[in-house]
């Protein structure tokens, strides 16, 4: 079933979903090409119309666009992306397993990664309000780096640059030079259900439904649960 279908979707997925069609295309044919960015990336680009056959975002996002008639039909659960913290392989593995354990980590090292709470991303904006809780938003702001997306927190980190990064556990897993070393405490954490659904664009491209049901069928689970979508 060959057919052009355009993505739009979350930097979460983003790994995961393109390992998925390379296989699809491989199969159908076509070409299926997408554009990722943080969650409010693709907010404003699904508001302001831009060209797509399919949005992935957050499960709340897509009811959302649903409701303003950006997507349409029945939508999808990928799987559910944890916050982690990414280190150097090889690197020493700070503890966060817990609520003092973290604010005793997060308060002796300076130079911390996360994304940008202004650039929309998901886990910057959670970590920025767990900093707040924690009491540690003034001190740990002061030498931050902050970075657009989890991919380029992960760069500063497989760089040396920064001791350890918090993002969205799939983006650490696809990211070269890094691997996790722990998750944020449960009472701490965000768990985001990440969801695909159709635009009234892809609802008219056969191909666009067909690649919707593989990101749903046997073996693109197993695809995301190995790229940390739980």
């Amino acid at each position: 079933m060959a057919g052009d279908v355009r993505i739009l979707g979350t930097m979460a997925v983003h790994h995961a979903v393109m390992r998925i069609a390379e296989a699809f295309m491989a199969d159908a044919g076509g070409v299926i090409s997408g554009s990722f960015g943080t969650a409010g990336v693709v907010t404003a680009g699904v508001e302001s119309g831009e060209a797509a056959d399919i949005v992935i975002s957050s499960k709340s996002a897509i009811g959302s666009f649903a409701e303003k008639g950006f997507v349409q039909g029945e939508a999808h659960d990928l799987g559910k992306v944890r916050i982690a913290i990414g280190v150097a392989i090889g690197g020493a593995k700070p503890d966060i397993s817990t609520i003092p354990a973290l604010t005793k980590t997060l308060s002796e090292v300076a130079g911390v990664a996360f994304g940008d709470p202004n650039g929309g991303a998901t886990s910057g904006i959670h970590f920025a309000k767990v900093l707040d809780r924690l009491g540690l938003a003034e001190a740990v702001m002061k030498n931050a780096i902050l970075r657009s997306n989890g991919f380029t927190v992960m760069a500063e980190v497989a760089a040396g640059r920064a001791p350890f990064g918090f993002t969205q556990a799939s983006e650490i897993m696809a990211s070269p030079g890094v691997e996790i070393a722990g998750y944020l405490p449960d009472e701490l954490q965000l768990v985001s259900t990440y969801t695909a659904a159709l635009t009234p664009q892809g609802a008219g491209n056969d191909a666009a439904k067909a690649f919707l049901l593989r990101l749903t069928g046997p073996d693109a689970k197993q695809i995301l649960r190995a790229e940390g979508l739980e």
